[in-house]
């Protein structure tokens, strides 16, 4: 620290250690090197049984000496806490540093100087330190350090530089009850940059034989301080009790392991000595007359059962890694260089990329199997978030190609342009453990045949999100009858230069559909900034010139505006179709004018339509909200004993052959209602007709009419003729709804 001697330092840090109520004798032992040594007397609770004797019975000291060393850049780094080189060293929380150290506790959850740098005066974060110590010790004097409830420490290995990365799902699977070793292929990384020499290891999931005729089992390539290649990783499970029982392991041993006879050594604690032997046997006969003159590092994992689940997982079978290394030598006379005094290191397991781990460190359920249509800017970041959240990408679908402007807001970011936006995407989602059907052609092309929807929609998809923003894809999907697709279908798209986003999410039967969500949506009354932004060509698409005389129609926004919607789309989708309603949803939000940190957001349930074959017409159906079946109810109820009604409101599609009606207007004032018929007023009804289709941002048609009978009886002479003169006097289609005290019928002369 500025203005103190390191020997100063050193005795203010043992005078502040003094406060506390625990520490009985502290001073300063060595000040070589610039980094001097403290030694302090710590007083550890136990029970008195054990106070009597002066120790625990598992070697733990009543007054146990410590000693650290205080780092030159002291207060920035944390002292270590040394233990004496005498205290019992199988015990969990130990670092793992080898025999020739002395033994040092894992005192805190994380990097310790991060937690003593929490703290705004360093004398406070030292006191925590020493509380954080004795807490251990005493833990360690009673065997507190591990138990059933808490779950099985396993070894430590935080601060360990060397790793061995894999899939330990896949690892544990291959552990067997007679024991075994199974070979995986790998790779490694081996730095000679630092005095010790730091090797990097990654397995893959499959199985490998040592076999000569596989010559690059083994390979080495230097390059400067780098030497990397292939290599293989030794999953090891121990072999049955004799008495037959499988073996669990009840102890933690010491973790001291510097040479290869440790490694034996430790194999005949686990019963797994042969198997370590019979290991580097074969590695040697594969190299029989064959030579590589580099070393080779080879991993090394223990698999031991403990006798209840580690901590925050839920197996029982604790991974231990090692690495070694192999030296293949020409006139070699052991496959290890310097024989069983060759060096060991312990490593660290690395979880290799997994949609289970992407889940876990998510915090998120595993989301559904998810087939993406459109990889363009929403389709690739939504692709992203699922595949980062754990679910499964079955497919991917588009036709377009990359182009620089791309960039702008894509997920990827590509160097090479002009490839297809669909290959791309797959290929960088492989990275996240994902293999997706691709399908980089025109999808209403692909939707429209069998071998297309198979791809486009692989078998085993539980949702597909369109994000297309096309209409002709919207309504394939909505063609496609529900019992054919089984998956459920949901739709993501963006408005207004990026301001304003809504997801539709059918119910899980298709009914509403996406078409009759949009429809539901365009009837729902919302903001004018919201409006402005959905319906406002200032907001729509935009010509943006992409080279000398090339242009692309695209919506100009930033990445930040695209990726906030996006993301927060995708999440609430991932929360709507876990909830396991029935019904279809909504959910639109939008920037609030100016104030960039105000996003609304509205959700809106949608039941099921009732659908209605349109007599009369070839083959058109009626979908009707079951809002509006409401409004007409409540209207007959207010008109008993005569006949009453209005206009029907909502989208029209010929492809689909479907008109959706999600609202009413009412019959004006000059109405006749009487038992035997209706007839609809004029008085009003062009202007109340305009009205509505401006405030649905001209999306709401007038489709015809709707009127009520009395009795139960259908449509009569009069309702064609009615329905004759509807289909005159409106643009196709149109259509009369008649609505009886228990059902519906629908009729239509023009279409």
């Amino acid at each position: 620290m500025p203005g103190k001697t390191s020997a100063e330092l050193a005795e203010a840090i043992v005078q502040i250690l003094l406060i506390h109520p625990e520490v009985f004798d502290g001073r300063v032992i060595s000040d070589a090197g610039g980094e001097p040594e403290i030694q302090i007397l710590v007083n550890v609770e136990m029970p008195l049984p054990m106070k009597a004797k002066g120790q625990s019975p598992n070697g733990i000291r009543t007054k146990e000496p410590v000693t650290a060393k205080i780092p030159q850049n002291y207060p920035w780094k944390s002292p270590r806490f040394n233990l004496r080189d005498d205290f019992p060293r199988n015990l969990p929380h130990l670092q793992p540093i080898g025999k020739s150290h002395p033994p040092q506790p894992c005192l805190v959850d994380g990097h310790q100087d991060e937690f003593f740098r929490q703290f705004d005066l360093h004398e406070n974060g030292l006191l925590q330190l020493i509380d954080q110590l004795i807490a251990w010790l005493e833990k360690a004097a009673t065997d507190q350090l591990n138990n059933a409830a808490h779950g099985w420490e396993p070894v430590l290995r935080a601060g360990v530089s060397n790793s061995i990365t894999l899939n330990a799902a896949y690892c544990r699977q291959l552990v067997r009850p007679g024991g075994g070793i199974s070979l995986l292929s790998g790779r490694y990384l081996r730095s000679s940059k630092t005095e010790e020499p730091q090797f990097f290891l990654s397995a893959d999931a499959n199985k490998i034989p040592l076999k000569k005729d596989k010559p690059d089992i083994f390979t080495a390539k230097w390059i400067e301080d780098y030497a990397s290649g292939n290599t293989v990783v030794a999953v090891v499970s121990p072999p049955k009790l004799p008495t037959g029982k499988p073996r669990l392991e009840t102890e933690h041993y010491a973790e001291y392991i510097e040479n290869f006879e440790d490694i034996l050594a430790r194999g005949k604690q686990l019963g797994c000595y042969a198997l370590i032997q019979s290991l580097l046997t074969n590695i040697s006969r594969y190299f029989d007359k064959a030579y590589l003159n580099q070393r080779v590092p080879v991993g090394l994992i223990f698999c031991i059962r403990r006798p209840f689940k580690l901590t925050g997982m839920e197996t029982d079978i604790e991974l231990i890694p090692y690495i070694f290394e192999i030296f293949p030598s020409d006139g070699r006379k052991s496959i290890l260089e310097g024989g069983g005094s060759s060096k060991a290191y312990p490593a660290a397991q690395i979880d290799a990329i997994s949609k289970e781990l992407l889940c876990s460190v998510s915090g998120t359920k595993m989301p559904p199997r998810t087939a993406i249509l459109g990889c363009g800017s929403v389709g690739s970041k939504a692709a992203f978030h699922l595949a980062r959240t754990g679910g499964t990408i079955t497919s991917v679908s588009d036709s377009d190609y990359f182009g620089a402007h791309n960039m702008a807001r894509h997920a990827l970011v590509r160097d090479n342009l002009g490839g297809q936006k669909a290959n791309e995407l797959a290929k960088e989602l492989a990275t996240l453990d994902q293999s997706p059907r691709t399908y980089p052609a025109d999808i209403l092309t692909g939707l429209s045949t069998d071998d297309g929807r198979k791809t486009i929609i692989p078998p085993r998809t539980q949702l597909i999100l369109n994000t297309t923003a096309s209409l002709g894809v919207r309504e394939a999907l909505c063609q496609w009858k529900p019992k054919f697709r089984k998956a459920r279908v949901s739709e993501i798209a963006l408005f207004g230069h990026g301001e304003a986003g809504i997801m539709l999410l059918e119910a899980p039967e298709g009914n509403p559909n996406l078409c009759d969500l949009m429809a539901s949506f365009h009837a729902e009354k919302i903001s004018p900034t919201a409006f402005k932004l959905l319906h406002d060509s200032e907001f729509g698409l935009s010509e943006v010139q992409i080279g000398q005389g090339c242009h692309s129609a695209s919506m100009p926004m930033s990445d930040m505006r695209l990726s906030i919607l996006t993301g927060t789309m995708v999440e609430e989708l991932l929360e709507l179709n876990d909830s396991k309603t029935n019904e279809g949803k909504i959910v639109f939000g939008f920037r609030n004018g100016s104030d960039r940190l105000n996003t609304q957001w509205a959700t809106w349930t949608v039941p099921a339509f009732e659908i209605i074959p349109i007599a009369g017409s070839d083959g058109w159906k009626l979908r009707v909200s079951k809002a509006v079946l409401e409004r007409i109810r409540v209207e007959m109820e207010a008109f008993p004993g005569v006949e009453t009604g209005g206009v029907i409101v909502g989208t029209c599609s010929s492809r689909l052959r479907t008109i959706c009606v999600v609202d009413t207007i009412p019959a004006p004032e000059d109405s006749e209602r009487s038992a035997a018929k209706f007839i609809l007023g004029e008085k009003g009804l062009k202007k109340a007709i305009e009205r509505r289709f401006q405030e649905s941002g001209e999306k709401l048609l007038d489709l015809g009419t709707w009127h009520s009978h009395v009795v139960e009886v259908g449509p009569s002479s009069l309702d064609w003729t009615t329905a004759a003169d509807l289909a005159k006097g409106r643009p196709p289609p149109s259509v009369l709804l008649i609505a009886t005290p228990t059902r519906l019928h629908a009729i239509s002369k023009g279409i």
